[in-house]
């Protein structure tokens, strides 16, 4: 059997949910372990992934086969790993063109799977959103489902209260798409921590990735909010809560190594 490779897409959902900030914590998880994911940004608007990330390469949907051109460079690469950064609200064409990907055959021949990043706010648009790429994609892919700006334990305790401002929540526990997929093992949840908003919007601002911040790669200079003196111990702490969150899904993230195959 050929050694097994991982696509991971976000799902091209509304915009704001955090699904790129998340998408650059899983990246960083994977550098730590000495993993050189292929990058793949599909946002030829704002291209947040190359932003971040200028060696990732850039694919315009629109372009003809070129939504084929990532699955064909999945098989051909020698890299285990391809992440791929979905434009917000994608097309229907891009959503057609996912539904007839023949996962089953990629599978059983090329021992490809996908994983599908999903992230939920509070705002019930989130969730509402994520239907349609349930309907579409149904079990044929994993998920990866992360509540953001929360932990598990301050989620159950607002979710308990049905409070009206978190309707996006209410609504995601009260999905029968979402928990039928919790349910048969074909997704799973991490929860994500809130940052410090000045600190998120500089970072944003400068285009600068948290863990360059913390090692001093790069700074963002004339900022009022990120004295590393005084924040990088606090980002440190944050950004070890990230990676021990993705570590509880590390079996859907790697790949079976070779050795370990039957």
């Amino acid at each position: 059997m050929t050694t097994e490779k991982k696509i991971i897409f976000t799902c091209g959902t509304k915009g704001g949910v955090g699904k790129s900030l998340f998408l650059r914590y899983i990246i960083e998880w994977f550098t730590g372990r000495d993993e050189k994911p292929k990058l793949i940004d599909i946002d030829d608007d704002a291209q947040t992934l190359k932003r971040y990330y200028p060696k990732a390469r850039l694919i315009n949907s629109a372009e003809k086969n070129a939504l084929d051109e990532i699955i064909q460079d999945a098989i051909v690469t020698k890299e285990k790993y391809t992440i791929v950064d979905l434009k917000a609200g994608m097309s229907k064409r891009v959503l057609e063109w996912l539904e007839s990907v023949d996962y089953q055959e990629l599978k059983e021949e090329y021992n490809i799977d996908f994983i599908f990043i999903a992230c939920f706010t509070t705002q019930q648009d989130s969730v509402n959103a994520f239907t349609v790429w349930a309907e579409t994609l149904k079990e044929h892919v994993n998920y990866l489902f992360v509540l953001n700006n929360f932990m598990q334990g301050e989620f159950l305790k607002y979710i308990n209260s049905k409070e009206e401002n978190l309707s996006g929540f209410i609504s995601y526990r009260n999905s029968k798409a979402i928990q039928n997929l919790l349910e048969k093992g074909a997704a799973h949840e991490i929860f994500l921590g809130k940052m410090d908003e000045d600190i998120q919007a500089d970072l944003e601002e400068y285009s600068v990735r948290l863990t360059d911040f913390i090692n001093e790669v790069q700074t963002c200079e004339d900022s009022v909010h990120m004295n590393p003196l005084l924040q990088k111990k606090k980002m440190r702490k944050y950004l070890r809560r990230v990676m021990k969150e993705i570590d509880k899904v590390k079996d859907v993230l790697l790949v079976q190594e070779p050795s370990n195959l039957p």
